[in-house]
């Protein structure tokens, strides 16, 4: 229940800060998911107008450049919004 709780937060926290209207969402769990160690996590896809499909975006068909001082900012700026 507590990583659907922090998923619906996310989303909540997507649309408001990027106007995002669709999510695509996948978990990754088990050994042959991928994981190098036991874990459960969930990937949040935020989906935009005229994109691919999501095995697009899973085959790197699209590519959003950000530099690491843009995304820093970007990340702090979603993570004060979970506070």
């Amino acid at each position: 229940m507590e990583i659907h709780e922090g998923t619906v937060k996310a989303i909540s926290i997507l649309k408001k800060l990027w106007n995002v209207q669709g999510f695509n969402l996948g978990y990754n769990l088990g050994k042959n998911s991928g994981g190098s160690i036991p874990h459960i996590h969930e990937h949040i896809v935020p989906r935009f107008p005229n994109e691919a499909g999501f095995l697009d975006v899973l085959a790197n068909s699209r590519i959003v450049i950000y530099e690491p001082y843009e995304m820093q900012k970007e990340w702090i700026r979603i993570w004060k919004e979970f506070s």
